[in-house]
């Protein structure tokens, strides 16, 4: 199964409240954009949580950026068992293992911290399936509101190789 390795992530977006809160969000070739938030295990690797939002780029910025909120807020402050971090939600939400999902999208990550979010755009590495070399795009604050979520998500994908 591919992996997110993170390259770059600095220590400012070491998380809210003592618990690190990401989001990768995926937009494939059909315009679909899947949010998957990300929490820290019990050993600090990063996991998937399976609370997966899903829409559409014709559905507009301010419905990506209340998708991308909410899955940051479905995940603050909680803690989540190995069975709830190990599932392959990504299969789930499109269907697809690994391999064709990678191939089908790119991937912009967001990080919440108590400064606000970081937004990264990834890097493609079709050797190991896997996005990396995370460079930030734009940092926002906490009171950014989803519609400029969305329009920098977006803007986010321009910058993903």
């Amino acid at each position: 199964m591919g992996q997110i390795k993170d390259t770059s992530r600095p220590k400012e977006c070491e998380g809210f409240m003592g618990n690190l809160v990401s989001v990768h969000v995926y937009r494939n070739n059909k315009d679909e954009i899947i949010c998957i938030p990300h929490v820290l295990d019990e050993d600090g690797i990063l996991r998937n949580v399976n609370m997966p939002q899903i829409t559409s780029v014709i559905m507009g910025e301010s419905d990506i950026g209340n998708k991308v909120l909410t899955s940051i807020k479905d995940c603050i402050g909680k803690r989540f068992n190995k069975e709830e971090l190990q599932i392959p939600v990504y299969e789930k939400a499109s269907g697809k293992k690994w391999g064709a999902f990678f191939k089908d999208s790119i991937c912009v990550i967001i990080e919440m911290s108590s400064s606000g979010y970081m937004i990264y755009s990834t890097t493609k590495n079709n050797k190991y399936k896997s996005f990396e070399d995370f460079q930030i795009v734009r940092q926002l604050p906490l009171d950014s509101s989803s519609k400029v979520i969305g329009i920098e998500v977006l803007n986010a994908f321009n910058h993903c190789l």
